[in-house]
């Protein structure tokens, strides 16, 4: 164990009291450790500065917040979601949907969780018959002659039996008629969005990429990324690991950690 490890370990061991559930403990080391991509849990507000305190010590290790949480089981209950992720971007946009978007309603992120916490999306995922697979699969293979990825149709779907979240289909200077009937097609299976490579895209040829993803957040979150800085995706890499790739949370901090046009974005702390 390194310096930083066992400092870590001290100040959890100082906080024993609040954590009196020791899974908690087990939690964070994980989530430092890159077992997991986050973790959070819910602890009781104290009414005094313990939490708050807790949450500042933590920050030399993690990208840290506390979120006050709604006890739907009791009115007199007044607790706090504890956030934790050693990755920058996965960080602050799960802290906006658990904070502001959703007010903290676990149920409406029962998605995201699963992405923080390095689970995969299938057992959200309805049953995908053997039929409706093949389906998906003659639609991808009628319009094989467009993609610049030959892993196409595998990557779609993976996307649609949940084994990753979000996946794209790369396009260059394809007729836009044509990408539109394909993204019309996809709409039975997916969320579609496409976002466009170029600042003013041309009337009748589309270069860009169609997103495709089952679940409502980790859409949104790559759509607002992808269209906010589209060009410069090294700033949002540790998103683009988890959310388009599905990777695990080691591979997605050595790649943020050691490439080039990655490290200066400094996304892992």
């Amino acid at each position: 164990m390194d310096q930083k490890s066992e400092n870590l370990t001290s100040i959890l061991d100082n906080y024993h009291n609040l954590l009196n559930n020791t899974g908690i403990k087990d939690q964070i080391i994980n989530a430092y450790r890159f077992e997991t991509p986050a973790t959070m849990f819910i602890l009781p507000d104290t009414k005094d500065e313990k939490i708050e305190q807790f949450v500042r010590d933590l920050g030399e290790f993690f990208y840290a917040g506390a979120i006050p949480f709604k006890d739907r089981s009791s009115r007199s209950t007044r607790s706090k979601l504890i956030l934790l992720s050693r990755f920058k971007n996965l960080f602050e946009t799960s802290f906006h949907y658990y904070s502001y978007k959703w007010d903290s309603k676990l149920d409406n992120l029962a998605d995201l969780s699963h992405v923080l916490s390095g689970r995969t999306l299938q057992d959200l995922s309805e049953y995908c018959s053997q039929e409706r697979v093949g389906i998906l699969e003659e639609i991808i293979d009628d319009y094989h002659h467009i993609y610049s990825d030959g892993g196409t149709k595998d990557q779609v779907v993976r996307a649609f039996i949940g084994a990753k979240p979000v996946t794209t289909i790369e396009l260059y200077n394809q007729d836009f008629k044509i990408v539109a009937e394909l993204s019309e097609l996809l709409e039975d299976y997916f969320l579609v969005g496409q976002v466009s490579f170029e600042p003013k895209p041309h009337k009748s040829l589309f270069s860009g990429e169609i997103i495709v993803s089952r679940f409502r957040n980790p859409f949104d979150i790559m759509m607002r990324y992808i269209t906010k800085g589209f060009g410069l995706s090294e700033w949002f890499a540790d998103l683009s690991g988890f959310f388009i790739l599905g990777k695990d949370a080691k591979e997605v901090a050595w790649y943020c950690c050691q490439k080039k046009q990655v490290k200066g974005y400094n996304l892992v702390k």
